[in-house]
């Protein structure tokens, strides 16, 4: 049986990975969920240490690194993400393994199965705190903070707190500000989505890129399908799509 410690300060994400670990790793029992620096910090001073442990990176009132500054951890650690998946290449050498939000199962599995093959006198993979650290400030330095767009002659520098939403439409990607103007980007929406940073920005569709900002309404359309009206909206309907919705309401619960 393989002790699990989840430290999430998500409750969704937190059932989420219970439900995994019950499909995936029926030899897995989670003996405690955390959603603090503090009280992990506590538990672990109380605690035998867990086989293995679960931990998101940042949590409601720090990193999750701040806990293992504080209190000596024995266990290895898987890590769990919502940033991109090239840039935490970096993180690999420190852990178990990363994990990008939402998790996949087989990717859990996959995680586990690693986990179970390290050999016993091997010493636990305790990350190297200040290479994460550092790695994690270049990674959030690494969202753009603001577009530059052309208006007429002149160019105009946008930060992204003053923008609602993008948007693409005959092939064109736009972007809405706070003030409801309108201008042309010159990046796909796929290519904003690596840009922007995640806890700031939900891809709702192929269409549309929002920011919590922009919601003014939220009704369901259908049982699976939820419509949104946004400020400055200039379709007639914007939704979230059906294979989105689950993330997006986790995304809205953050």
């Amino acid at each position: 049986m393989i002790n699990v410690l989840i430290i999430e300060d998500e409750q969704p994400a937190v059932r989420h990975l219970q439900k995994l670990l019950e499909r995936h790793a029926p030899d897995a029992e989670v003996c405690g969920a955390l959603d603090t620096v503090e009280g992990a910090i506590k538990w672990f001073k109380e605690n035998d240490s867990p086989d293995l442990i679960l931990s998101d990176i940042r949590l409601a009132d720090g990193l999750s690194f701040d806990i293992f500054k504080e209190v000596q951890v024995k266990a290895p650690i898987i890590f769990t993400t919502a940033y991109d998946r090239f840039a935490i290449q970096a993180f690999k050498l420190n852990s178990v393994d990363y994990l990008l939000k939402p998790i996949d199962g087989q990717e859990l599995e996959a995680a586990l199965d690693k986990y179970r093959g390290m050999k016993p006198a091997k010493s636990p993979a305790i990350p190297d705190l200040e290479q994460l650290a550092s790695s994690l400030q270049q990674l959030t330095r690494g969202y753009k903070g603001r577009f530059v767009v052309r208006i007429g002659e002149r160019l105009k520098a946008i930060e992204t707190t003053d923008i609602l939403y993008f948007y693409s439409k005959d092939k064109i990607t736009f972007m809405k500000t706070a003030d409801g103007k309108r201008h042309v980007t010159d990046y796909t929406l796929e290519q904003l989505e690596q840009q922007l940073d995640p806890a700031e920005f939900f891809r709702i569709s192929r269409q549309y890129i929002i920011r919590f900002e922009a919601i003014e309404d939220m009704v369901y359309y259908s049982s699976t399908k939820l419509k949104l009206t946004l400020n400055h909206q200039e379709e007639k309907d914007v939704f979230v799509s059906r294979q989105r919705l689950h993330d997006f309401k986790e995304w809205l619960d953050k």
